[in-house]
């Protein structure tokens, strides 16, 4: 079953990649032409836009949606030359990008007035895991729809979590499991602030706080990481569309 893919960036490249390691047909639309190269180079072929990307879908196919957030979902589906107006009734859109549960939801509905499925599917776990298969993929949808697409699902991760069969409910959760690496993060901040102190225990606190941080990995006090430790992603540097509907195709 050929699978359609809009956004091979850091997160959906390795998708790809992992798909087409397990010789899955991969079609790729993106508009960077380094995600185009290694996509080709992964085994995908590339398509111009969203829409001539689902035009090879079987009755069952699905399309992966990997950008940055809904209204790149939106542009991608309804925008000029996007792929809603390709999609036949029985194929399915698999959400992947974080976005707020309300949104997901006004995107099923919207899809489901032509007969195509959708799948609630946000990721955790960032590009090397996604690669691995050892990312989370928190799906939402009815069961039915989830069956029809447990092959593909399984390919893309190890960890399939099924929610519910509510789409908007693999956002809410992806939206607490933020919210939580959140709290954890501060916590072990706060934690290195106290061990950091000149009471004679510091020294055992931050034999104790260093695997923690460690764990946390770029996402760790910029003081107290290893050095030479990656430093988090700008905010900033997040990929937005670089004018028109064409940056909706760009990947995260």
């Amino acid at each position: 079953m050929t699978v359609a893919f809009v956004g091979a960036g850091n997160m959906g490249g390795a998708l790809v990649e992992r798909l087409c390691e397990a010789d899955w047909p991969v079609t790729v639309c993106d508009v960077d032409p380094l995600r185009q190269q290694q996509a080709l180079a992964a085994g995908a072929s590339l398509a111009d836009t969203p829409l001539s990307a689902v035009a090879q879908l079987g009755p069952h196919g699905a399309l992966v949606v990997v950008v940055v957030d809904a209204d790149q979902c939106r542009e991608v589906l309804w925008g000029e030359q996007g792929a809603a107006l390709g999609l036949q009734p029985g194929q399915a859109v698999v959400l992947c990008p974080t976005v707020a549960p309300e949104d997901s939801e006004a995107i099923a509905r919207r899809l489901a007035s032509q007969g195509i499925d959708c799948i609630d599917a946000p990721m955790s776990g960032g590009p090397q895991r996604a690669r691995d298969g050892r990312m989370s993929l928190m799906v939402a949808a009815p069961p039915a729809v989830l069956e029809r697409h447990a092959d593909l699902l399984a390919a893309l991760s190890l960890n399939v979590m099924r929610i519910s069969e509510r789409v908007g409910d693999g956002a809410r959760t992806k939206l607490v499991n933020n919210l939580l690496a959140g709290i954890n993060l501060v916590g072990a901040a706060d934690r290195a602030a106290h061990g950091a102190g000149p009471d004679h225990h510091a020294g055992r606190d931050r034999a104790l706080q260093r695997p923690e941080l460690d764990r946390l990995g770029p996402h760790a006090p910029r003081d107290l990481r290893r050095p030479g430790a990656a430093r988090p992603r700008d905010p900033a540097g997040k990929r937005h569309p670089a004018g028109g509907g064409g940056g909706a195709q760009r990947g995260v």
